[in-house]
């Protein structure tokens, strides 16, 4: 309450006491009747009660109205809390406008929240977010002008003028058409919703008559809950409106902060009120609540039921999720909560700014809190968008606190930091979706070609493929080895920033979430493919695709978070694998080592194909020799990685590299040859490399030549060690060694004993470009760059030094290894 001289003016003077205590003059701000001057009522809105003699209210203001808080009839009050005379039909045209653009939002609302969100990129979806959060903020902004503050200029005019967005119908110039009662406006507030969601029934149903594969449950549950969603604030905020009140001087009395003029638990239509904001709450906010809460805990399992059932849930519920991460999909309730928690505070808490401020600014911090640790946002810059809106929104309580009781100097700081605040709030908002537009419209495709592979069965043909597109057309490739991105982003890649997708098929490829959901993205957004098939391929069955919950490893659930569910993979799947529009190429088995990649790549760059595919006609010393299994194209690529980086190494010094695995027609003699006069000898070891026999017996040359120059330590072997390479075990190594050598098995077998014995150099081929560059430049910083000889050495010949013979039928058996190791079958 006020103490007496808080709302007395000063004695005029010529006046006795006694007459100023028949006829107390009032400051303004305060109201009492001329039928009893001492109950004094205060204001809400500096030009409502004028002050002076009692019954004195401001222009075109009921002087019988309880605080001057209703306007006279033919008048209505706008947003700062004036009251001005009707006039003209100004009101009804605006009126039917408002309808008209009411109807066409929410057409377009139909429209964007049931489109295909698998073509959605993240540009538009960053603009979406912050229209919401945009939105959001708006809807908090109206409500800080129901707290007990007197806020400065500009904040006090923008936040009125924000009440727009919290059903505040007095811009509208209801009173004009619907008069001055206050319940019957309350009624038609409470009525916003509920025709919009009958509108949006008749929406999705003309939708449904049109074309009968709509889904009538799933789009019209998505819609509402997405129009629900944004405009929740303004739903509680509506019905919490009569409980929302503030004291009379003395605490004889309280009336509506939103409409002074109605005395709270008093008056009948006050109590009418009541009753219709508990029903709708009970009804609206509680349900809705509810719903997303439930939606919340069974989303995990939803995620992983893989049924139509369970497609349908989530397409309902993607407006409660599909805009989050899955370690954020909790946020959607995160955001309701601050809606309750900030309108309820007004109503827990009355006539106390300072504990309002508090309790708001604990709220709005407890959610920034969140959006901070969590990033829920899958758009990056969405999360520093939160972060800033709701800083923002702490700085205006800030200034409102620091605007009570300052000095005139004071003030006028505290108003200069509240225009910026605005400002910093609309260009906040403005910026963002600036941002969002202009990636939008000046898309373009960053990278040629995206390369879809599977990482433990392609991740060195992806990287060869790469280099070997960039050595040759200078274009770029993505790998996503080189970035840190989850699915989500490189989805997003796919659709905005590639020109062709290249799948390298190899066995298991398919199976993988990460490139079901980039071919789906590519199928979907109507982007260009290209098809590599791998030696150990095979397309999946009719029953494969079928039964695709089988068929597809579960190790990742984020599919379904982004909407891609079974039916779109399937059709991904089918198109990249039979339309006749989806180029592709075979690595052929007959095609020797790299050149079955120099044959595919040509064809992909649309370049000359390679006119040989022999061996180079160099053959001898000053070569750097790198073996391999030539029949597994993930060994091949290793080997010829390194033979490509070796090739710019060893340039300078005139020497050459010569990947065995190109080289298959050698013959006995000229495979010693080769290796006895070589630089040094690089074992690439690989899972099949021991199914392998012909790299098992290019390595016990090795491993001979390596013994006899001992003494002066002229020839060098290193051993590498793939992700793949597993050493086996004495017994594995025998059962294996003695398929291939028929005679000199003992010595074959000492012999590979001992390169396994070799401190080896490890090659991680899924790592990135970099990281991958700079193992195989300390793998070639050992191997010297000419012989010891001098310039032009003699050819070496290594006493003992022999080949050994092998079984007829080894020569292919490591291709029969791998393939057996990564087969296709389901039941794997």
């Amino acid at each position: 309450g006020c103490n007496r001289g808080d709302w007395l003016a000063p004695r005029r003077s010529g006046k006795s006491r006694d007459e100023e205590l028949n006829f107390p003059l009032l400051r303004e701000g305060f109201y009492s009747s001329a039928e009893e001057p001492l109950v004094i009522f205060q204001c809400q809105g500096k030009g409502s009660c004028p002050g002076g003699h009692p019954g004195s209210c401001g222009p075109w203001r009921r002087s019988d109205s309880v605080a001057c808080g209703r306007c006279a009839d033919g008048a209505h009050e706008d947003l700062k809390g004036n009251c001005g005379e009707c006039g003209g039909a100004g009101a009804g045209v605006l009126l039917i406008g408002a309808l008209l653009a009411g109807l066409c939002f929410l057409v377009a609302l139909v429209v964007t929240v049931n489109a295909n969100r698998l073509r959605e990129v993240h540009s538009m979806m960053l603009v979406g977010i912050t229209s919401a959060l945009a939105c959001a903020s708006f809807q908090a902004c109206g409500m800080f002008a129901h707290l007990a503050v007197d806020w400065v200029e500009p904040l006090e005019s923008g936040h009125s003028t924000m009440g727009l967005f919290s059903f505040e119908l007095k811009v509208l110039k209801v009173q004009c058409s619907l008069g001055t009662s206050e319940l019957a406006n309350y009624v038609i507030r409470q009525l916003i919703a509920p025709v919009a969601l009958a509108i949006i029934a008749i929406i999705v149903l003309g939708k449904k008559c049109k074309d009968r594969t709509v889904d009538f449950s799933v789009e019209y549950v998505g819609t509402a809950g997405a129009l629900m969603k944004a405009a929740f604030m303004s739903i509680v905020l509506s019905c919490l409106l009569p409980l929302i009140c503030y004291g009379h001087p003395g605490g004889h009395a309280f009336s509506m902060v939103s409409s002074p003029a109605t005395l709270c638990y008093t008056d009948e239509t006050h109590i009418a009120m009541m009753t219709v904001g508990i029903f709708a709450f009970m009804l609206a906010v509680v349900p809705y609540v509810s719903f997303v809460a439930w939606a919340t805990i069974k989303y995990p399992e939803v995620v992983r039921d893989r049924s139509v059932g369970a497609t349908r849930k989530l397409q309902m519920w993607r407006f409660a999720f599909f805009q989050y991460t899955a370690e954020g999909r909790f946020y959607a309730l995160v955001q309701l909560t601050r809606a309750v928690g900030i309108s309820v505070v007004p109503v827990v808490v009355r006539d106390n700014a300072p504990l309002q401020l508090l309790l708001v600014g604990a709220v709005v911090l407890a959610q920034m809190a969140v959006t901070l640790s969590i990033k829920p946002w899958r758009v990056r810059l969405a999360n520093f968008a939160d972060a800033g809106l709701a800083m923002v929104l702490l700085m205006m309580l800030m200034c409102a606190s620091l605007a009570t009781d300052v000095t005139a100097k004071a003030s006028d700081s505290v108003v200069a930091i509240a225009a910026f605040l605005l400002v910093v709030l609309l260009v906040t908002i403005a910026l963002c979706v600036a941002i969002g537009l202009y990636a939008r419209l000046t898309s373009m495709n960053v990278f040629d070609y995206y390369i879809s592979y599977d990482k433990a069965e392609g991740s060195a043909q992806a990287r060869y493929i790469q280099l070997s597109i960039v050595d040759k057309s200078n274009r770029r490739a993505f790998s996503d080895s080189d970035y840190h991105m989850n699915l989500d982003e490189l989805v997003d890649v796919v659709k905005t920033q590639t020109g062709t997708l290249i799948c390298l098929l190899t066995a298991r490829m398919l199976r993988r979430p990460q490139a079901a959901g980039e071919i789906v993205a590519a199928h979907q957004s109507h982007q260009k493919a290209f098809v590599v098939k791998t030696t150990y391929f095979l397309p999946p069955t009719g029953e494969h695709l079928a039964d695709m919950d089988v068929f597809l490893f579960s190790e990742d659930s984020d599919l379904f978070h982004l909407g891609i569910t079974f039916p779109y993979i399937c059709a991904a799947y089918e198109w990249l694998l039979s339309d006749p529009g989806v180029p592709g190429e075979i690595l052929q088995a007959d095609i020797p080592g790299r050149w079955a990649f120099e044959v595919v790549l040509c064809r992909l760059l649309a370049l000359p194909e390679p006119a040989s595919s022999g061996c180079s006609p160099t053959i001898g010393r000053r070569m750097l020799v790198v073996s391999s299994d030539p029949f597994d194209d993930e060994a091949v690529a290793v080997a010829a990685i390194v033979a490509k980086k070796g090739e710019k190494h060893l340039a300078e010094c005139g020497a050459g590299v010569l990947c065995l695995a190109d080289c298959l027609d050698l013959d006995g003699e000229e495979l010693v040859s080769v290796i006895a006069d070589a630089l040094a000898f690089v074992a690439v070891l690989t899972s099949s490399s021991f199914g392998s026999a012909l790299q098992m017996q290019a390595v016990t040359v090795a491993v001979q030549a390596m013994d006899a120059s001992a003494i002066d330590g002229d020839f060098l072997l290193i051993s590498v060690n793939t992700p793949s390479f597993r050493a086996p075990s004495n017994d594995e190594l025998d059962d294996a060694l003695d398929k291939m050598f028929s005679a000199d098995l003992a010595a074959a077998t000492r012999n590979v004993k001992q390169l396994l014995s070799l401190t080896p150099v490890f090659l991680v081929t899924h790592a990135s470009g970099s990281v991958l560059t700079r193992q195989v430049s300390q793998l070639l910083h050992v191997v010297p760059t000419q012989s010891r000889g001098g310039a032009d050495p003699p050819r070496r010949h290594f006493q003992g030094t022999k080949l050994y013979a092998l079984k007829s039928t080894s020569r292919r058996s490591g291709s029969l290894l791998s393939s057996t190791q990564f087969g296709l079958a389901v039941s794997s």
